[in-house]
């Protein structure tokens, strides 16, 4: 087992009482920026480099964004953009220093009334104001709530890290299963052998008197899910009614054709 897998595994075995740590490599954090339950960012480890026995450098999950100072009319993109935790953590037992580009300091295990310097570049100072139990996932967890001197409050649950940090509140947890999640693949595609999905096409040209419509459905016959992906294998059976309306006096004429098709395979989605 190569050490990145190890080291997660044997944090996953404390799944359930993360100790105050504020992230859990096993584990993607989703969060909510305002106030619903619609998830607006996920946070999690991608790398880790161990520095010591208690001691590990942990590479966060890096993302797109639109560049809203970049000029001309095409469409901007800025890529490696942080999470609103940076993209670097350095974790140890007592100290949590979130770093690139800012500079964040969390003393997880500090008491009531007992400041330390939170941005080191912005010279903001931080303070367990209080230690209280919060249901959390339908739990009852030991939460502490920090303060910070420019007025932004912080909240560290003992199970599940980070509870709330400023503007970002967690509302599930990937690999704890807990809150609201994304969904998987087979979650966006939930068929079952002997499914039936059925889609129609209308089509008419600019003649009132002509044209034609479709029809599909799609037979699922077997699913396979894979680490990345579900493949639904079937066959689609295909119907086109086209229409044509002669006028002579009062005389019409309909006709319908026809079209069949099998396939084997109809998706494999990642």
């Amino acid at each position: 087992m190569r050490p990145l897998a190890l080291l997660i595994f044997c944090l996953s075995l404390s799944a359930n009482a993360q100790n105050w740590a504020l992230l859990n490599p096993a584990y993607k954090y989703n969060y909510s920026n305002d106030g619903t339950d619609t998830i607006s960012n996920q946070v999690f480890v991608t790398h880790i480099d161990t520095l010591g026995p208690d001691s590990f450098r942990y590479e966060l999950n890096t993302i797109t964004e639109l560049c809203d100072t970049c000029q001309g009319p095409q469409l901007f993109l800025k890529t490696n953009s942080p999470e609103f935790l940076q993209r670097r953590v350095r974790a140890g037992a007592t100290v949590w220093h979130f770093s690139d580009p800012g500079s964040f300091v969390i003393l997880p295990l500090r008491d009531v009334g007992m400041p330390w310097l939170f941005d080191t570049l912005a010279n903001v100072q931080a303070t367990v104001t209080l230690i209280d139990t919060v249901d959390q996932f339908g739990a009852s967890v030991p939460r502490k709530t920090i303060q910070l001197s420019n007025g932004n409050v912080i909240q560290l649950s003992e199970a599940y890290g980070i509870l709330n940090w400023i503007d970002h509140t967690l509302i599930g947890v990937q690999g704890a299963e807990v809150g609201s999640l994304i969904p998987t693949v087979a979650g966006f595609f939930p068929y079952q052998a002997g499914d039936v999905i059925q889609y129609r096409k209308e089509y008419n040209n600019c003649c009132p008197f002509n044209g034609h419509d479709s029809q599909f459905k799609i037979t699922i016959a077997q699913t396979e899910d894979q680490d990345s992906a579900i493949v639904l294998t079937g066959w689609m059976t295909g119907y086109t009614h086209h229409y044509q309306e002669f006028s002579l006096g009062s005389f019409y004429h309909w006709y319908t054709y026809v079209d069949e098709s099998d396939i084997d395979e109809i998706v494999e989605s990642h």
